[in-house]
């Protein structure tokens, strides 16, 4: 019998398959890049509607590539690029921070559009751009000093209160 066998038919679909999901997870991410069009804005609902499938969209998104860069070696769903850029050790101080970035990064750039510090002007993807990357300026030193200092005394006491007086004592610190 010519061709090869029913298994690795199905594996090369399956890979394919993963591929694909690969390419459109990375065009999806890539996809905040692109303006909206001019002209007027949508209907507050259909707004919401398309905000929402976006976010969903690119949560997925992000998390094929995750699954790509975390699928053990010679796993068919394992990408060398994807585990190459995650794994790279400069996302280590990033990861100890995410955190509290997520809690302080939304608050400075309502506090800067908002508090009319750095005004957006709508449908200028620079302004949006200069506002994120000030944003950003001012949310990293913020969440780094919120996880180097206020963190761990906020979390051992917490842990004393729920676990007793010796509790945490045989932690490592987080970098």
């Amino acid at each position: 019998p010519a061709g090869p066998p029913q298994g690795g038919v199905r594996r090369a679909a399956a890979l394919a398959a993963w591929t694909l999901a690969q390419l459109w997870a990375l065009a999806t991410l890539a996809s905040v890049l692109i303006p909206p069009p001019p002209g007027p804005d949508p209907p507050a609902a259909v707004h919401a509607a398309v905000t929402t499938a976006l976010r969903n969209l690119f949560a997925l998104s992000a998390g094929v590539v995750l699954v790509a860069g975390a699928a053990p070696e010679g796993h068919p769903a394992r990408s060398r690029l994807a585990a190459a850029v995650l794994g790279w050790p400069g996302w280590a101080p990033v990861a100890a921070c995410s955190y509290a970035l997520n809690m302080f990064h939304f608050r400075v750039v309502m506090e800067l559009a908002l508090g009319r510090l750095l005004p957006l002007q709508p449908g200028s993807w620079a302004s949006t751009a200069v506002l994120y990357a000030s944003a950003l300026g001012v949310a990293v030193p913020l969440a780094h000093a919120f996880t180097r200092h206020a963190e761990p005394p906020m979390r051992a006491a917490l842990e004393r209160a729920l676990l007793g007086a010796g509790a945490g004592k045989d932690r490592p610190k987080v970098a």
